[in-house]
């Protein structure tokens, strides 16, 4: 294994993960976010890039201003959700979820339901890719002096 294995495993994992956790969490609608993750490595590291949905998937969106009420209406028919009355349209019902989260924030700002567990899920990777590097530098270094020593 080298370096850029273990930044491979670690981001693939981690990727992973997240998928996970947002459907165990019932945090996907159209799946955009989801599909927007990707990782890059280099010599010196790697870096997970993603939609700046994540923010509001991991803290919620806090009271105040209503959102864009296409965003909201598109949500709704990605999640499948149908009004209990069949004379609500999408619009008014898009409405109501925008008032909500504007006077309240969503259920994830407010702690109704847990958020993206994406910090955690980093932490425990992290340990595991650490682990991974520290076993290659032992090898490396071991190897180096085995070569210096039958000198």
């Amino acid at each position: 294994m080298t370096t850029q294995d273990a930044l491979d495993t670690f981001f693939k994992s981690v990727i992973g993960q997240i998928r996970e956790d947002q459907g165990a969490k019932g945090i996907t609608a159209s799946g955009q976010s989801s599909d927007s993750l990707a990782y890059g490595t280099d010599a010196s590291g790697g870096q997970l890039t993603g939609s700046n949905y994540f923010y509001w998937q991991i803290v919620g969106r806090k009271p105040g201003k209503f959102a864009p009420p296409e965003a909201i209406e598109q949500w709704i028919r990605d999640k499948g959700i149908t009004p209990n009355d069949p004379k609500t349209t999408i619009k008014q019902l898009a409405f109501l979820f925008n008032r909500k989260m504007a006077t309240k924030g969503t259920d994830i700002f407010i702690g109704k339901r847990s958020g993206l567990s994406f910090s955690e899920i980093v932490d425990k990777n992290i340990s595991i890719l650490l682990g991974n590097i520290a076993q290659l530098k032992v090898k490396e270094i071991s190897t180096f002096l085995k070569a210096e020593l039958t000198k």
